[in-house]
């Protein structure tokens, strides 16, 4: 019976991970390697769920966590490496752009229900070029208005209101092999996506301290492993 006190720290660490969801493996950003110990996983919709950002925003705060928030370029990059672009088509050079890839929602809008006011960005207008101006990451104690010191990865050009509601962040914006700014890049979308494009969302959570030594020591490795819902 030696065991059985560990038994029950580890039983109870897992019950604090989320056990159902549309959310896949967790990704442990452990301080060791430079991260903030905070764990990330993919959302993805399940079959005839619509991968709108606000779908996204509500599943990942179903599960305890929320549409990550994005400081740092190390953040980014590491983000970018753990999760990558995604493709699903093969490119044609007969075709400028890559007609189906997976964009990542991140938590950063500048829509006035979550805190944000509407923004004009013109690139090559200077008085237009404040591409923070309006725009607010939700959590984890938003929300927190981006300024001009802010950390950002805004594709070229981006953002923009080409149409009014361009109000929510994607990330892996990756229209052409020969983009400077992928991977990884942030664009400005509707709600609903593009038609051409799958949305997913990265979920962002900060575990509990008991569940990040029971990680540590490998104790609880399995439980970061979820399976979707059925």
């Amino acid at each position: 019976m030696r065991y059985a006190g560990r038994l029950t720290i580890v039983v109870a660490a897992v019950c604090a991970l989320p056990a159902f969801s549309s959310v896949g493996e967790w990704h442990l950003w452990d301080d060791a390697s430079g991260g903030n110990d905070h764990l990330y996983a993919i959302w993805q919709p399940d079959p005839g769920q619509d991968h709108r950002w606000t779908t996204a925003k509500e599943e990942a705060e179903a599960v305890g966590g929320y549409l990550a928030t994005l400081n740092t370029k190390q953040e980014q990059d590491w983000l970018a490496a753990e999760f990558g672009i995604q493709l699903l088509t093969v490119y044609d050079p007969a075709e400028p752009y890559y007609l189906d890839w997976i964009g990542y929602w991140i938590g950063l809008t500048d829509n006035e229900a979550y805190g944000g006011h509407e923004s004009w960005h013109e690139p090559d207008d200077p008085e237009h070029s404040r591409t923070w101006d309006g725009w607010v990451w939700l959590e984890p104690t938003g929300p927190e208005a981006l300024t001009a010191e802010s950390y950002t990865n805004w594709a070229g050009g981006y953002p923009y209101n080409l149409v009014e509601d361009m109000d929510f962040a994607t990330m892996n914006w990756y229209v052409w092999p020969e983009a400077a700014d992928a991977p990884g890049a942030w664009a400005a979308v509707s709600n609903d996506g593009w038609e051409t494009r799958r949305f997913y969302g990265i979920v962002e959570m900060a575990p509990e301290p008991s569940v990040l030594v029971l990680l540590a020591s490998g104790a609880v490795a399995v439980a970061l492993k979820r399976r979707r819902r059925r």
